[in-house]
């Protein structure tokens, strides 16, 4: 048995070796908290070069531009309004050629 002190030394004075099952609780608590630590330091860094995708966001000139100013508001409800009155008269005159009129569309409800 290999002996860890000399023999003019005593007890205390001996060389502390851990329990190895003290050592891994303590190397995977350390694991433990540093892994998300430095997943989330590695995520926050360069996130513009790490993470960019060239296309993956339309350009702000192909999006739906929100009218502000009055007189544009007025235009895009004449516009709405324009592409109803075209859409119900594209379906009035559909209607008109299969037959279909108000007197029976009323009957049926």
């Amino acid at each position: 048995m290999l002996k860890l002190s000399c023999g003019s030394c005593s007890s205390r004075d001996r060389i502390f070796f851990p329990n190895p099952m003290f050592l891994l609780t303590c190397v995977q608590f350390g694991f433990y908290l540093l892994s998300p630590i430095l997943v989330m330091y590695y995520v926050g860094l360069d996130t513009d070069k790490k993470f960019n995708l060239p296309g993956f966001w339309p350009d702000p000139a192909t999006l739906n531009q929100i009218p502000k100013e009055p007189h544009e508001i007025q235009a895009e409800v004449a516009r709405i309004r324009k592409a109803r009155a075209e859409k119900r008269a594209r379906l009035e005159a559909k209607a008109r050629e299969l037959g279909i009129t108000e007197d029976d569309v009323e009957e049926e409800k």
